[in-house]
């Protein structure tokens, strides 16, 4: 099959419905593309969707990645999570800042929350954290999130989630021939008492066959979760930071808000 060049393919899994603001940001940004780019919405083009529950992920993501590689002309997989908010620009922004040799893997700025400490009548906390992931030392298994993080900037990172990701065809058909059909397959944990998420190790699987990850700071999501959206800025203002006063390229740092 003949690739064409610079195109993009959107899979995403849902369970039979969407987050408003992943169908709204979706929309806009096909209408965008249509207008613009056609990176998308071309002749030949098409979407991969999965239909899936929280117990399937691995294989609904593995689905989606031999539908695109068996049966799609794209270039790109734009994986994108159907409880996400973007901005239209989105898959042109991840293109442009994308590279199939030197940067053949690039996510969006994302947020999870980690659950933390159980405080007074025994309520849970959490903790927003950005899905750039850091090896933890030696001698320690697992990854740790980046604490700060440039701002404005393409970040290389040990891991990152999946929930808004651009990946290059070269790197999936790298997958499938050191590991088959398992892109998304769970990884044991080093100590053998559990596994990793299926997003690390998908990047696991990168890491050992030497392929680079990044993250491009400039490109903003937001991630639907109840009541609450995790973006940058319930990041920073919860990690008592602000973008004040830092320049582009440089890292997130306190500044006292005096309202």
């Amino acid at each position: 099959m003949k690739i064409t060049a610079g195109s993009v393919v959107v899979g995403y899994l849902d369970n039979g419905s969407w987050s408003a603001c992943f169908g709204l940001s979706y929309r806009d940004l096909t209408l965008f593309d249509l207008m613009k780019s056609r990176r998308i919405v071309r002749n030949g083009g098409r979407e991969l969707r999965s239909l899936c529950t929280s117990g399937n992920l691995p294989d609904s993501r593995n689905d989606v990645v031999r539908a695109f590689l068996d049966t799609t002309d794209g270039e790109w997989l734009f994986f994108v999570d159907t409880d996400m908010g973007f901005s239209r620009e989105i898959v042109d922004d991840l293109v442009t800042s994308a590279h199939k040799e030197d940067r053949p893997v690039v996510g969006a700025l994302c947020f999870a929350a980690r659950r933390g400490p159980v405080l007074g009548m025994y309520a849970d906390t959490y903790h927003v954290h950005p899905t750039m992931y850091q090896k933890n030392p030696d001698g320690m298994t697992g990854f740790t999130p980046y604490p700060r993080y440039p701002i404005d900037a393409v970040v290389p990172v040990d891991a990152t989630g999946t929930a808004a990701i651009l990946v290059h065809r070269s790197v999936l058909d790298a997958v499938r021939e050191k590991f088959g059909t398992d892109w998304f397959t769970r990884v044991r944990t080093e100590d053998g008492e559990g596994f990793y998420s299926e997003d690390l190790s998908f990047c696991i699987r990168l890491a050992e066959l030497g392929v680079p990850m990044h993250v491009n700071t400039a490109v903003r999501t937001t991630h639907h979760k109840g009541l609450v959206y995790l973006d940058e800025e319930l990041y920073l203002t919860s990690n008592g930071l602000t973008r004040e006063g830092v320049d582009p390229g440089g890292l997130p740092r306190p500044v006292r808000d005096e309202s």
